[in-house]
């Protein structure tokens, strides 16, 4: 029953009662905004939230940056309701490695999703920026997926984009990626289109070439990032950065189960991997007032919580494995 007005200015939030007084003060100079516009109260925009739970969004006009650049227009969305703080870590990593992949050539400018594979020793990588043209500039050279080392060095590139030249055109977005031992498919996330593509790359065992092929199937979840393949029970679990939620999938798509992780404390979770030692998955969020990776059974218990404030780049970081308590 308040009402709310911002300063954009001084970039301040007023709550003021119907009779005008001021009953709080919120600094938003913290949130890096241009210049703030419009705003509205709405249904929290987590679609797993109760429909009660209200949010408010903000129209943030694009402002001039240095050289006549421009920052993007955006709408913000601000919760009263405060994020759930992680559980106290039980393990804090320690940095072993960083890889600079932005020195590769090509280039990755903005890695999303990685998996292991067994079979050879390698990492296996996608990069959903890198096709975009920014300013007139891009960074894409033909390759979107890189096979690697441990220690990363390249040993092989793919394009699974729509952009040429590519004979594999499945998605401009690939965020996560799985590899499935038992018959060497991997499963990539599509960020912008809200599916999970199940890649077979064919008899001649190399990414991105003529005998590639792939099915898809759409997902629930509003905002897929990472995706984890269990070997334990042939299932698939995707991350949902939007929702803060983790999805449960059979191999051709079927919803099985779904759970919470924002209750521990992971704002905009980009990642979800599975541990074939434990059977656990472990989950990472991206925000960077919560460097955390709750590890979890697979219906969502939690079991620990490790600070990686240690690995602040945004590179392939190798830590050292946590000991469980």
């Amino acid at each position: 029953g308040h009402l709310h007005v911002v300063n954009p200015t001084e970039q301040e939030l007023y709550e003021l009662s119907q009779s005008g007084q001021v009953v709080n003060t919120r600094n938003l100079s913290v949130y890096g905004f241009g210049e703030l516009q419009g705003m509205v109260f709405a249904p929290s925009g987590d679609q797993t939230d109760d429909p009660l739970e209200m949010s408010l969004y903000l129209a943030d006009s694009s402002t001039e940056l240095n050289a006549g650049a421009q920052s993007p227009g955006q709408i913000v969305e601000l919760s009263f309701t405060a994020l759930a703080a992680p559980a106290a870590s039980s393990f804090t990593s320690s940095l072993v490695n960083t890889v600079d992949m932005s020195q590769w050539l090509p280039p990755s400018p903005d890695p999303s999703g990685l998996a292991y594979i067994s079979s050879s020793n390698h990492l296996i990588m996608d990069d959903g920026e890198v096709e975009e043209t920014v300013d007139n500039i891009t960074h894409f050279q033909g390759t979107n997926v890189w096979e690697m080392t441990l220690n990363g060095e390249v040993v092989d590139t793919a394009n699974i984009s729509k952009v040429a030249p590519t004979v594999v055109p499945m998605t401009d977005e690939p965020t996560g990626i799985a590899w499935n031992p038992s018959n060497g498919h991997f499963y990539v996330t599509q960020d912008n289109g809200d599916a999970v593509f199940d890649w077979d790359i064919g008899g001649d065992g190399a990414i991105g070439t003529i005998d590639d092929s792939w099915t898809s199937f759409s997902t629930v979840s509003g905002d897929p990032e990472g995706i984890a393949y269990d070997t334990w029970n042939n299932r698939l679990f995707v991350a949902d950065g939007v929702n803060m939620e983790v999805y449960e999938y059979t191999l051709s798509g079927s919803l099985v189960n779904q759970f919470d992780v924002e209750q521990y404390g992971v704002a905009d979770p980009e990642s979800v991997e599975f541990n074939p030692d434990t059977g656990t998955l472990f989950v990472m969020s991206s925000n960077s007032s919560s460097p955390v990776i709750v590890e979890t059974t697979t219906s969502g218990d939690l079991l620990q919580t490790i600070d990686i404030t240690a690995s602040g780049a945004l590179s392939l970081i190798h830590i050292s494995e946590p000991t469980r308590r």
